[in-house]
């Protein structure tokens, strides 16, 4: 199965998303997610804009079976919806892929239970439709239908019809599957939730845009396995999905034994993984790690 990386720049060079202890430990890891996949496939790509291409393969020396500078495209749209790089990456696939986060480290091949299934992603993480919570579904709706009578799709409304117990998002740090058509339709769906005419407007001016990307992203995509799971006359129907790990807290006190690492959150600040990253690399990879110690970080970064 071909492992994929995408990496839009334009969040980055506007100060969106960076939150790394320093730049050039982002690069690092950009690094170590490259070669650790390597050791155990073969099918690698990147789907970048130029200067992503230029930065990671030109100046850093990284490697992909295949780059395409196809991020370009949407090199317009609001760099605040962070995540639409990766949208626009799982939408364009037409083969069997898993999608890794520069901050996911494969220390182990992925288990071969989640690999055959239609669709796989981290794990679940439960819905708490409250301010403190990073998916808040009702305030995002709040903003489309108060200010547009805006337009959502099926399986969101579906979903939300749930009921906010039984909702869970998908965490997105690994994301594939064999049913690429699924995929491309939600991707394709979530793209349009913030760009439907209906919608553009409300999403520019919506507060706290990071926040919902991640409902967009990962919420979104849990609505679109269970509707497409359970819904008999769905074209997808049936479903199979699956997930490395069954919570948050699994991911944590499982990622040794499974050899996965997601650097998530405040953990790429911590001055004690910037000294294990930089350890890393010095030490497996010294080549590169040469070239960053060197290396001047573009301003648009």
């Amino acid at each position: 199965m071909k492992v994929l990386w995408s990496f839009w720049t334009k969040p980055l060079r506007i100060g969106c998303g960076m939150g790394w202890y320093t730049k050039k430990h982002l690069l690092l890891a950009w690094i170590l997610s490259n070669r650790t996949a390597q050791q155990h496939y073969q099918t690698t790509e990147l789907i970048t804009d130029d200067f992503g291409a230029e930065l990671l393969i030109n100046k850093i020396g990284l490697t992909f079976t295949t780059c395409l500078t196809t991020l370009n495209e949407i090199s317009h749209l609001n760099p605040d919806w962070w995540a639409q790089g990766k949208l626009w990456a799982y939408r364009v696939q037409t083969e069997p892929f898993f999608h890794l986060d520069y901050d996911v480290f494969l220390w182990n091949p992925l288990p071969k239970r989640i690999l055959s299934r239609d669709v796989f992603y981290q794990n679940p993480e439960f819905l708490c439709d409250r301010v403190v919570s990073w998916y808040i579904p009702s305030q995002f709706e709040m903003y489309i239908d108060g200010e547009s009578y805006g337009w959502l799709p099926t399986e969101w409304i579906w979903y939300r019809k749930v009921g906010t117990c039984k909702q869970y998002a998908a965490n997105c740090g690994l994301i594939g599957g064999h049913n690429v058509e699924f995929i491309r339709h939600y991707a394709e769906l979530a793209l349009r939730i913030l760009h439907d005419p209906q919608n553009a407007g409300s999403c520019e001016r919506m507060p706290n845009k990071d926040r919902h990307m991640a409902l967009v992203e990962q919420h979104f995509l849990a609505a679109c396995i269970e509707y497409h799971r359970t819904k008999i006359d769905s074209v997808f129907f049936p479903l199979s999905s699956c997930y490395l790990f069954e919570s948050p807290i699994a991911a944590l006190e499982q990622a040794g034994s499974t050899g996965f690492t997601h650097l998530q959150g405040v953990a790429k600040r911590l001055p004690e993984v910037a000294y294990r990253l930089e350890q890393r690399i010095k030490i497996d990879y010294p080549d590169l790690f040469e070239i960053i110690l060197i290396y001047t970080i573009p301003s648009f970064i």
